[in-house]
């Protein structure tokens, strides 16, 4: 409810048959409704508040007798709501009683249009009301004060009415019946967690309450406290809401309310209450500031429309701006800001006005909080230049506090100006340059901004470049509006360069062209020398035996000092068959490159080495090997093919049973595998025909994968390794020697086995031995090492094979329990961790292991591996006798023992047959506290209850107990605090078995969507159900009028709201100790106004008391006092004295009431009938007269004409207001 606004929107302002002006110059027009009592006929007006003449003006008037339903013109208005095009809705009583209530729309020219019947039982006023939107659909909301009762909602699009009454909810520290209007808010008020539409206003001295409701009447009512800058008593008989532009508009309703003036001494104001939650988090605070002075009201209540512009009230007016929109940026726009002294003596005004947030100078004030003197009744107007776009804010206070005015703050745009600024484009296009060295160096990097940030255009952009003489366009292309581009020239070192640019609108280039040139000094010479290179390097052109003669050859080093600037000193030193040389020790020049030929004999073993120091930094060094490591060959010579060669094989098995050996040779028992890698390597010296080595050890390396290629095998029983042609004598006849490694890393073994190592070697050291043994000892991981052998000439030499071993995956389980139920042993055989099948034996006895004594069901059965299963055979356990089982596995593949031994899995006794173990147990939650039931029933031994009460997932308590046999125990668990959330773990015990138990929880776990396990709880529900009724008790009063006294008439309405209560309420209503009546209210609902009559001063006591469980709540009680006393006013005199100049009659005004009187009266001399004369009124005079009280006065008479004296009295200090009144003398001639 800031006081902001920034949006303009268009308000009804012309005569229609249906609609009042919404708006005026000085913004939204503030309505109120008065009426007036009339012995002829009540008659009641529409005002509208002139802000210049701070008083009320009439808009519409009207006769209650022309209200359709109200012959006798007894009825009034109350509750004035104004929808946004104009129409003025009020609530009308047709009599004083309240009792028949029609919503009317007041028509101009006093005319009216009943819009729906919204009587309810009661005598309330319906004296609030206000307009309200939900959805866009149009509503009237009406109560008794602040949704104190007979509060009803009318849809205005089709007259239906429904109740609207919230229930109070907290915090709630108002006295709904003292708020007299309330407003709506489009945008609602976020506020601790809610959100609310419907604000009402009660203030006593400095503080009140802010009331806060919503048009949804689910929602619960609350209030938030509020402080005043002084004393706002007394009655807000109007309030009034502007949201400007609408119920979408990001502007927020501005909220006022009218105090009525407590006194005629005392003037009314208009005060502004500010909701401020800048920060978000719905916990904002609300502010009261005065707007102004405004005239005095009563039997009143105001209206707005709800869209209109704010209305410039107060001492403070801000806005409209003067708006200047012949150029494109507004200039030359002001808005004013006009501060008026209203008190009667000179006062000083701290005054701040940013725009754009830069504190603006108030003429020679100063700035920020500038102090501006202002003469008592004078009125200082500034003016601020502002323009398209920009936002102002403004702040005034005095004597420290900050005076409330609307708008606050705002925006120069099309809303506040009514129209946008012609706009014929600028055009600034400009262009800059920086210069900075390249990285690389030698070259100056020119920076070109092409800038059109403050052009509303594009521009057309030429760069043309001068360097070194050379004119070249650099760039042609459009820079968008409000955009920049940037362009690189490179300008080598030493060079004079210099720019032109060029820059027109393309829709104008003839008028709109903007050039110039850069540096903006004239041209400049680029002075960006070269950086030193350090960057040498050297490689070897290979050896192409193809171009070289006979040896020795020649290796060419190239030295490459191309890419750097200055002379590197190289040194280059060969290796060559382990002999050191140093070939090249000299300078090259930079940017050269030079060659060293280095000379190899056929055959050696040779490297290079290199280092290159720069000459004029030696700490600059750079260095390399060729080759990078190890070194190469000098092999242009080929050797020759051998004459004597043989073949070669052997076999990777998977060795099962790891015992070192395989049943065949070929389709054994256990598989031979595919994809182990064979290497065979030589191990002696090949000497040519001359006794020359041709190569030593490992010069002669091939290669074979098992279940490769046609002699590979096709199967597991025949895979194997083959290498043909390999020496088996050198050129010299020297035996060759070989050695194979086998590597088993990328093999295929069968399912379930998962290679470990290489098996034992039975044989070491003698590849010859046995054809079934494994001939390869571990080397490092996956691959094992064979001793050397020889091969035979022309033959397929079976030498090498390898057994691989696994550590088999094998866990067989077994679990067995007896079914209570059916008698007989239920068996689970468990391969799941197995990677292997497994053949199960299960044995069964009735009490000793012997055949005679072995059971039915015995047997074997295979599950395979990473399964389970249930046994297939019946166990039926012995009667008097001791079950025995015993389960025994053993690693199974295809019908055949794998030879990992036998796995005992199971062998115990399971029970002592008939001594049946069958206990149970369930839990009854509604207890206070739980109670378990330990049910032992079907059992024939003890039972041990481990109960666990678990809270939070926290173990609060735990017992033991013991439960005999054939027996049911209740038991109660530990008393939890209310609401708690609980549930219970349980294990159940054989004492004298352990392995038979049962354990879970209450309730139990249930699924949940990740996939896992929930536990549901118990919540504990033992507290009783709520008693909070609320008794609200009012007087209602009708007088009985006979001139000069009237009878009062009293009846105690009485309400009882038992909405939040969970037990009916029985209700006794007492009248001065002795009962009058008594009623019952539902649960959840609320009692009919309950009347009851009584005289003034009768003490009604009501008393609430719960329907059912009687000793469990309190009596709820509360007293009121009938507050309905008579009036009763004597006007007598005593004498007329003709003795005096002139004569004069002495009057006595006797205060007969039972109550304070505000005693008002007027005199009237009328002259002779045909004298000519007129008649003479004296002015109104008025007295307050307590209780018994006198008052007599001395009027002047004139001979011969006639005297009267006009009286009435309103009662003081009663909730009730009636009003008497009477002539003196009674008749009417005086």
């Amino acid at each position: 409810m800031s006081s902001r606004t920034t949006t303009r929107v268009t308000t009804q302002t012309s005569s229609s048959t249906e609609f009042f002006d919404c708006a005026g110059d000085q913004g939204g027009w503030l309505y109120q409704v008065i009426w007036e009592q009339k012995g002829t006929g009540n008659t009641f007006e529409l005002l509208r508040y002139d802000v210049d003449k701070e008083e009320y003006t009439v808009a519409a008037s009207y006769r209650s007798k022309n209200v359709p339903g109200d012959t006798d013109g007894d009825g009034n208005p109350n509750g004035l709501s104004m929808d946004p095009e104009g129409r003025a809705y009020v609530t009308y009583a047709r009599d004083e009683d309240n009792k028949h209530v029609d919503l009317i729309q007041l028509l101009p020219k006093g005319k009216f249009k009943v819009i729906a019947d919204i009587t309810s039982p009661g005598k309330k006023d319906l004296n609030a009301g206000t307009y309200v939107e939900e959805n866009g659909k149009p509503y009237v909301i009406v109560s008794s004060g602040f949704a104190n009762g007979r509060g009803k909602k009318v849809d205005l699009t089709n007259g239906t009415v429904t109740d609207w009454e919230p229930k109070k909810g907290s915090p709630f520290g108002a006295k709904e019946k003292n708020v007299k209007d309330y407003v709506w808010v489009a945008e609602g008020i976020e506020y601790r967690g809610e959100t609310y539409n419907i604000v009402g206003l009660e203030m006593k001295g400095t503080t009140g309450n802010v009331l806060l409701a919503s048009s949804d009447p689910n929602v619960k009512m609350v209030t938030d406290t509020v402080s005043a800058p002084s004393d706002y008593s007394g009655t807000y008989g109007a309030a009034f809401n502007f949201k400007p532009g609408g119920v979408d508009s990001d502007e927020p309703t501005a909220v006022f309310f009218s105090n009525n003036g407590k006194k005629p001494a005392e003037k009314a104001f208009l005060t502004q209450l500010t909701w401020d939650d800048s920060d978000g988090d719905a916990a904002g605070s609300f502010t009261l500031g005065t707007i102004g002075d405004t005239q005095e009201t009563s039997k009143n209540d105001g209206g707005g429309c709800p869209f209109a512009n704010l209305p410039n009230v107060g001492s403070v007016v801000v806005w409209p701006p003067d708006c200047k929109l012949d150029n494109p940026t507004a200039n030359g726009s002001t808005f004013p800001v006009e501060i008026t002294n209203q008190s009667d003596k000179t006062a000083t005004f701290y005054v701040t006005v940013t725009v754009n947030g830069r504190a603006q100078a108030i003429k020679d004030f100063g700035r920020e909080r500038a102090p501006v003197e202002i003469a008592k009744e004078v009125t200082k107007k500034f003016t601020f230049d502002i323009e398209w776009g920009d936002e102002w804010e403004a702040e005034v206070e005095l004597n420290g506090e900050k005076l409330a005015f609307a708008p606050t703050g705002g925006v120069l745009n099309e809303e506040a100006c009514g129209g946008e600024p012609v706009d014929d484009g600028v055009f600034l296009p400009t262009a800059t340059s920086s210069v900075i060295c390249a990285v690389d160096g030698g070259k100056a990097d020119v920076t070109v901004t092409l800038d059109n940030m403050e052009s509303t255009m594009d521009a057309e952009f030429v760069v043309t470049s001068t360097i070194g003489g050379v004119v070249e366009e650099e760039f042609a292309g459009t820079v968008n509006a409000s955009d920049s581009k940037e362009i690189e020239i490179l300008v080598p070192h030493g060079s004079e360069w210099s720019l032109e640019w060029e820059a027109s609108d393309p829709k104008d280039s003839g008028t709109r062209t903007e050039r110039s040139g850069l540096p903006v000094t004239g041209s400049e010479t680029a002075n960006c020398p070269p950086d030193d290179v350090f960057e040498p390097g050297a490689d070897v052109i290979d050896l192409d035996c193809s171009e070289q003669g006979p040896p020795p050859y020649e290796v060419t080093v190239t030295l490459d000092n191309m890419k750097s600037t200055m002379d590197v000193i190289f040194v280059v030193t060969s290796t060559i068959d382990g002999a050191v040389e140093e070939e090249f020790n000299d300078t090259v020049g930079g940017g050269l490159a030079e060659t060293v030929n280095i000379s190899v004999p056929e055959d050696a073993t040779w490297s290079v080495s290199w280092q290159a120091t720069n000459s004029q930094n030696s700490f600059e060094v750079e260095k390399g090997n060729i080759p990078e490591s190890g070194s190469n060959q000098a092999d242009c010579v080929g050797d020759p093919d051998p004459e004597i060669i043989g073949n070669v094989y052997g076999y990777v098995w998977a060795d099962w049973d790891k015992s070192g050996t395989r049943t065949e040779i070929k389709d054994g028992a256990e598989e031979h595998v595919a994809g182990a890698v064979a290497t065979l390597t030589n191990t002696t010296d090949y000497f040519d025909e001359e006794g020359q080595v041709l190569y030593g050890p490992g010069g002669y390396v091939e290669m074979a994968t098992t279940g490769d290629e046609t002699k590979g095998g096709s199967d597991a029983g025949d895979y194997r390794w083959f290498i043909s042609d390999v020496p088996v004598e050198d050129q010299s006849g020297n035996i060759q020697q070989y050695t194979v490694q086998v590597d088993y890393a990328d093999a295929t073994f069968p399912p379930g086995f998962t290679p470990a190592g290489y098996t034992v070697q039975n044989n070491e050291d003698n590849v010859l031995a046995d054809e079934t043994d494994s001939d390869v000892a571990p080397l490092a991981g996956s691959i094992g090492e064979s001793a050397p052998f020889s091969l035979v000439e022309n033959l397929d030499e079976h030498r090498v094979d390898a057994g691989v071993v696994t550590d088999i995956a094998f866990e067989p389980t077994a679990e067995v329990t007896i079914d209570c139920d059916s008698g007989t042993a239920q068996v689970t055989l468990d391969n799941t961790l197995s990677a292997v099948d497994a053949s199960f034996t299960v044995d069964a006895w009735a009490g000793t292991r012997s055949d005679v004594n072995r059971l039915d069901g015995s047997g074997t059965q295979v599950v395979a591996g990473g399964a389970s299963s249930d046994y297939d055979q019946i166990i039926a356990t012995p009667a008097g006798q001791v079950l025995l089982i015993r389960i025994t596995a053993i690693a199974w593949d295809d019908g055949t023992d794998l030879g990992l031994g036998s796995f005992q899995v199971w062998d115990q006794s399971v029970s002592d047959a008939p001594a049946r173990f069958c206990p149970a147990i369930h839990v009854i939650a509604t207890d206070c506290p739980p109670t378990v039931v330990l049910n032992n029933s079907q059992s024939e031994v003890d039972v041990v209850y481990l109960l666990t009460t678990m809270m939070n997932l926290d173990e609060v308590e735990e017992d033991e107990v013991r439960v005999d046999p054939l027996t049911v125990e209740p038991y109660e668990l530990p008393t939890l605090s209310e609401g708690a959330n609980w549930y219970l773990e349980w294990v159940i015990t054989d004492p004298d078995d352990p392995n038979r138990r049962y354990e879970g929880t209450i309730p139990g776990p249930v699924p949940n969507d990740a996939g896992g396990w929930s536990f549901d709880q118990f919540r504990v529900d033992c507290e009783p159900p709520p008693f909070e009724p609320v008794v609200e008790l009012e007087t209602a009063c009708s007088h009985a009028d006979y001139g000069n006294f009237a009878l009062a008439t009293g009846v105690m309405e009485v309400r009882v709201d038992n909405r939040v209560s969970g037990v009916d309420a029985v209700v006794r209503i007492l009248v001065n100790g002795s009962l009058r009546e008594s009623a019952t209210v539902a649960a959840g609902e609320v009692s009919g106004t309950l009347e009851s009559e009584g005289d003034h001063g009768d003490v009604f006591t009501v008393e609430v008391s719960a329907g059912s469980d009687t000793h469990l709540y309190d009596l709820k009680a509360e007293s009121g006092t009938l507050d309905c006393p008579y009036v009763w006013v004597d006007v007598v005199s005593d004498e007329i004295d003709c003795t005096s100049n002139s004569p004069t009659i002495t009057v006595t005004f006797k205060n007969n009431s039972e109550t304070a009187i505000d005693l008002g009266f007027f005199t009237q001399l009328n002259a002779p009938a045909g004298s000519g004369g007129e008649f003479v009124a004296s002015a109104a005079q008025q007295v307050l007269l307590p209780a018994g009280g006198e008052e007599t006065r001395t009027f002047s008479l004139k001979k011969n004409w006639t005297f009267n004296l006009t009286w009435s009295a309103a009662m003081l200090g009663t909730e009730t207001a009636f009003t008497a009144s009477g002539q003196f003398p009674n008749s009417p001639s005086g």
